[in-house]
Parts: C-alpha cells; structure tokens; sequence
C-alpha cells in the first residue's frame, strides 16, 4: 500500500518542516522524511527539497516562488537528495528556466540523479567538502502498455533526459563526452574540485 500526503509548505519565518509517512513499493519499507520546506526572508528564500524528488504536485508552492520572485531575489536549494520522479524534475526545471532570481543550489551531501540536474540548472552551485552529484540514465517504470507505447514512451522520455543534460553542458558541469557516457549508461560523478560555477 502507498500512502499519499500532500506537501505541506510552510512560508514565513522560521521553516517548519512537513512529515509524511510514505511505503516504499521497491525496498518494502517505511520512511518518515521532509519532504519540502520553504524559508523566506526579504531577499533570500531557501528552499529544502528533501530526500527525495515527488511528483510534480508536491512543487506548486515551489514553482509559484520561482515564478513570482524579482531580478533582486535568490533562491537557494538545499540539495541531500537521492532524486526521485522526472516530471517533478521537469516542473521545477521549467520553473527555474523562467525564473528573474538567481539561483544557488547548495548541496550539502549527496545530489542524485533528478536531484542533480537541478542542481546543475541553478546559477550557481556551492558544494560542500564532501559532497557530490551523481548522474545517470533515466530509469522508470511502465506499468502495463503495449510494446508499441512502450517504444515511445523510453524514446521522448531518454530525448526529454537528454536535453536536461545537454543543458547542465551549456551551464558548465557535464562534458557532451560526459553526456553521452550517462545516456549509454555510465553513471558520472561529480565533487566540488569538478565544478566551477
């Protein structure tokens, strides 16, 4: 059974953060985690994303904080995450492409997977001494589909993941060599003494 909550942003003040209790299918376990809290003050908003990236329902007030903040903003991710759902991935990568803040990713243990290229879509990213990101191939399950739907869905779901990759080359943090090595299936890491943005 999985249990569903609803991410309960707090803004304002101090950061409250939510708790869910959420089964994991894969692992059979149960984890109580954050799963987003968002701090503001006049210039700076942090944004704690939790240990794992959810669906795209989870990020509204996230998206809506990116969407609305001014040139004078910064937003800061807090990034200790072993990534999680792509179209959560997606709806914050839209969000930050439109966004007049700048923004930091700070990751303070280990950014994974999704986790990672959003981190790497941010203005800047301040790693701690022994942190890092790690990328890969996208991996998701179909459920029951046709063979057909399948096909197409792995094909615009690699071509989608791509271009997010191809995007943390522009910005400074993969190599297309980099790029490729992930989309044959090479997971690629990443320290602070890497990445100089």
């Amino acid at each position: 059974m999985i249990l569903k909550a609803l991410a309960l942003l707090t803004m304002i003040g101090t950061a409250n953060a939510s708790s869910i209790q959420d089964e994991d299918p894969i692992l059979n376990t149960v984890a109580e985690e954050v799963v987003v809290t968002i701090e503001t003050s006049k210039k700076l908003t942090i944004i704690d994303l939790g240990k794992q990236i959810r669906d795209e329902t989870f990020y509204e007030e996230v998206i809506e904080t990116l969407k609305s903040a001014d040139k004078d903003h910064t937003i800061q991710f807090e990034i200790h995450n072993i990534g999680g759902d792509m179209d959560g991935m997606i709806s914050i990568l839209n969000a930050l492409d439109v966004t007049k803040a700048h923004t930091v990713a700070h990751v303070t243990t280990s950014g994974q997977s999704a986790a990672a290229v959003i981190a790497c879509h941010c203005d800047e990213i301040a790693l701690e001494p022994y942190s890092f990101l790690m990328f890969h191939d996208v991996s998701f399950a179909t459920g029951q589909s046709k063979s057909h739907d399948i096909l197409e869905m792995t094909k615009m779901t690699r071509q989608v993941y791509k271009k997010t990759l191809d995007a943390c080359v522009v910005n400074g943090v993969l190599t297309d060599q980099e790029v490729e090595n992930i989309m044959n299936g090479q997971d690629v890491y990443k320290s602070g003494d890497d990445i100089k943005k």
